[in-house]
């Protein structure tokens, strides 16, 4: 992970959703925050909190568990799933596929497939959830109809020192900039045209079930020739 994005999620520290030792607390804030899931604990001290900032639709989360643990959440269905851990490693099984996180590889966590994490003790990470319908809707309106093949699928694994995941950084951290005056009421179109961004530079960069829909070059418009020989530009109707 980018230093200077670290520097950004300090501002993140000042908003704790919960700091806690008790393991059914723990479960119990991480439920209200994510959704329902098995929690088991696999040893060392519980040293559990959870911090938050929300800019638009997108909530940024830093949470650690102190204690190595297991977690089965699932499919997440309403929200899509980033993370990165900032110290430690776990291993993200998404599907059939399995990540190996660290905070030099980071997570895709599609809203329809399964997942199971199994965090390291120490480990803290970085999670950014997503709207579903504001993934999908803008990936129809870069393809021009509808989710013809299904939901998206991400393929999961996203390197942090990569282009696409140094970008992606590079957007999160632009958002992150703008927390301070996300509440001020002129700050809605910047902080949605960010978010919009964001989730173009998902869709266009990592690789998915619809990539090669969204990477389709235009087709060339064709052209006809006159009766005197010249060439004539056909122009879609107004």
């Amino acid at each position: 992970m980018e230093t200077w994005l670290k520097a950004e999620l300090q501002q993140i520290y000042k908003a704790p959703l919960f700091v806690s030792s008790d393991p059914n607390e723990t479960k119990l804030q991480t439920v209200k925050a994510f959704k329902e899931h098995e929690l088991l604990w696999n040893g060392g001290k519980v040293d559990s909190a959870l911090y938050r900032a929300d800019l638009g639709a997108l909530s940024f989360f830093i949470l650690r568990y102190g204690a190595a643990v297991h977690i089965e959440p699932g499919e997440l269905n309403g929200f899509m799933l980033f993370q990165v851990p900032l110290t430690g490693n776990a291993k993200i099984r998404v599907g059939k596929r399995t990540v190996a996180a660290s905070p030099r590889m980071g997570a895709i966590i599609s809203p329809t497939l399964s997942l199971q994490l199994e965090w390291s003790e120490g480990c803290e990470q970085m999670l950014v959830k997503i709207p579903r319908e504001r993934v999908e809707d803008t990936c129809r309106t870069l393809i021009g109809h509808e989710l013809k093949r299904g939901p998206i699928e991400f393929h999961p694994e996203m390197s942090m020192d990569g282009a696409v995941g140094r970008g992606w950084q590079y957007h999160l951290g632009g958002l992150l900039c703008n927390h301070g005056f996300a509440s001020q009421s002129h700050s809605g179109p910047l902080i949605h045209a960010q978010e919009q961004t964001l989730i173009h530079h998902l869709l266009l960069c990592q690789p998915s079930n619809y990539s090669d829909r969204l990477w389709r070059r235009p087709t060339a418009v064709p052209q006809q020739q006159n009766s005197s020989g010249s060439r004539l530009h056909r122009h879609p109707p107004a």
